[in-house]
């Protein structure tokens, strides 16, 4: 991987960085990386009309999701979840699975 060393940074945009890298649950480097990261990405999209919608709901979730400390996705062995038990520890019961 390659580096860079960036200088006469305001600082005020450092400690801005600070916090919101603090925020996010990881460090300035890696908040800078991402910043960077989808500022590029954003200049060069993909193909799909979905990409830009798509790419602010990944950041919302994995803002959220940092936030809350991470997410533990069990393992299912088939293609139903309960997201009522997996979210509010709540069982509830699945209409298609009636016998």
């Amino acid at each position: 991987m390659a580096s860079i060393t960036i200088r006469n940074i305001d600082e005020s945009v450092k400690k801005a960085l600070r916090i919101r890298a603090a925020e996010n649950g990881w460090s300035m480097e890696e908040e800078v990386r991402r910043l960077l990261v989808n500022s590029i990405s954003r200049l060069n999209p993909p193909e799909s009309a979905n990409w830009k919608a798509m790419d602010g709901v990944m950041l919302r979730i994995q803002h959220i999701v940092a936030q809350a400390g991470g997410l533990d996705i069990p393992i299912v062995e088939d293609d139903y979840i309960d997201f009522d038990e997996l979210f509010a520890g709540t069982k509830s019961e699945n209409p298609s699975r009636a016998a």
